[in-house]
């Protein structure tokens, strides 16, 4: 492991005879060697330095793919309660809903559901019914969702694991025509032919 704190060893340029031999020299001559000693030894400074540097860089670039490969990767149709639960909490930018729709006074007719057809049978029906009866605003609509892989829900709990869409939903008209159902999701509605107390 590379330490950052160690301090470089520099091997002198000199060779301990060549040492014994400038005894004999000048002032200018012993001066000239001694630059001569300090520019190698800035130089190999400058050097350890580089190496260092590109030590740490290296070292950076290998934390980072590690933390790239620790990345939970998350798809909206699996996202587990926990997880859903963390997502709000730290990482889903959040906002109200809130519809403008004006108060009608119009007297209308309940949704009459036939028995002998299945739920999604009837899914033309009452969204017609909705449209009609409903005052949303210009911009949403209700959208038939079932058949929409990308809002399947799970839940997973103990021995059991509850799976499905939402029937209907209200979602952005603009979101619609992207098909990017989920992020333009507002309201999800389950639909039921019988309510009981």
């Amino acid at each position: 492991m590379y330490n950052f704190f160690s301090v470089p060893t520099y091997e002198a340029p000199l060779l301990l005879s060549e040492l014994f031999s400038y005894s004999t020299l000048n002032d200018s001559e012993l001066s000239g060697v001694k630059r001569k000693f300090e520019a190698d030894i800035l130089t190999e400074l400058a050097e350890s330095e580089e190496r260092q540097n590109q030590k740490h860089g290296e070292l950076l670039l290998k934390l980072e793919e590690l933390r790239m490969d620790k990345r939970v990767k998350l798809s909206v149709s699996r996202v587990t309660q926990r997880q859903f639960r963390e997502l709000l909490e730290h990482g889903l930018s959040r906002q109200t809903v809130t519809f403008t729709v004006s108060p009608t006074t119009k007297s209308i007719q309940p949704f009459t559901w036939d028995p002998n057809k299945k739920k999604d049978a009837h899914a033309e029906e009452y969204l017609w019914w909705l449209n009609d009866n409903t005052n949303l605003p210009d911009d949403v609509e209700f959208y038939h969702a079932s058949s929409k892989k990308d809002l399947t829900t799970s839940m997973a709990r103990g021995k059991f694991t509850l799976k499905g869409t939402t029937d209907m939903a209200i979602i952005k008209k603009a979101y619609i025509e992207d098909a990017n159902y989920a992020a333009g999701l507002l309201v999800g509605i389950e639909e039921r032919k019988q309510i009981e107390d």
